[in-house]
Parts: structure tokens; C-alpha cells; sequence
């Protein structure tokens, strides 16, 4: 995982850039094609904002504090490369889906979504990136941080 850390990185992006142009090369602004009849399918939609269409209009926070996040994220993987696996899966997947979203914004103005199970918001691969990132970020503060725990007591 260490050795071809960003090589996971870019197959990530490159896997959401390109279920994005899939869906805006066949599907018209609106459209829905069934991948599980009433469960879930494909809706081409376009996000100006945020999540859950969030902060519209928000050019500093949806083009600028990414950036910083991703670096960020970048620097704290290089510094705590002897982590544990976990922790390094985080910051991967969360600059990942950082960067996927942050492509669509600079180029189209907006974020293309278009996984749909109709009972939550529509989504992209970038966002199932942030979010299992999110996800693996708890696991290892939960379970396999192994920094002293205090009580805030010297």
C-alpha cells in the first residue's frame, strides 16, 4: 500500500472521472436509467453546491479550501507514512474524492452525481471515496490510534 500509495489515488480519480463523462456523454441533464427497478439507478444531475447541494455560490469554500484540504492531506501521508494502514487508507481516499470533485468544479462549474437510491441524495464515486475515507479515519482513531490517551491532566 505505502510503495504505490498515489498509484491508488489516480486509479481512484481516474475510475470517478470516468463514470462522470460516462453519464454526461449518454444520459441528457435529468435523466434516469434503472440498475435496480425502485432500488437504485443512474439520474444525470449537476451539483453547484456542496454536499447535499450545499453552499451554492460559494466559490472560496468550493474551489479553494479543497485545495488546502488535499495538500493537507498529502502532507500528513507523507510525514506519517509508517502508519497504520488505516489511517493511510483515509487521507488516500479522502484526497482522492477531493480531487475528482475538485476536476469537475474547475472545468464544468459543478460537480456531476448520478448514483441514485432514490431515498438519498444522488452521488458520485468522488463522494463514496470521501465517505469510506471519513469511514476509515474512525476505524483507525477508534481502534488503532496507539498515541497516549489523557484526560487533559499534566
Amino acid at each position: 500500500m505505502k510503495k504505490f500509495r498515489y498509484l491508488f489515488a489516480v486509479l481512484f480519480i481516474v475510475l470517478d472521472q470516468l463514470t462522470k463523462y460516462i453519464v454526461r456523454a449518454n444520459l441528457a441533464l435529468g435523466e434516469s436509467v434503472d440498475v435496480i427497478p425502485k432500488i437504485c439507478s443512474f439520474t444525470y444531475v449537476r451539483n453547484y453546491g456542496a454536499a447535499f447541494s450545499s453552499l451554492v455560490g460559494q466559490t472560496f469554500i468550493l474551489k479553494y479550501l479543497p485545495i488546502a484540504l488535499i495538500i493537507i492531506c498529502i502532507v500528513i501521508l507523507e510525514v506519517y507514512i509508517k502508519s497504520h494502514w488505516t489511517f493511510l487508507t483515509s487521507l488516500l481516499l479522502i484526497a482522492s474524492g477531493g480531487v475528482g470533485n475538485l476536476i469537475d468544479r474547475w472545468y464544468f462549474g459543478y460537480v456531476t452525481d448520478m448514483i441514485d437510491f432514490h431515498f438519498f441524495p444522488v452521488f458520485n464515486v468522488a463522494d463514496i471515496c470521501v465517505t469510506c475515507g471519513c469511514g476509515f479515519l474512525i476505524l483507525y482513531v477508534l481502534f488503532f490510534d496507539k498515541t497516549e490517551k489523557t484526560d487533559g491532566k499534566q
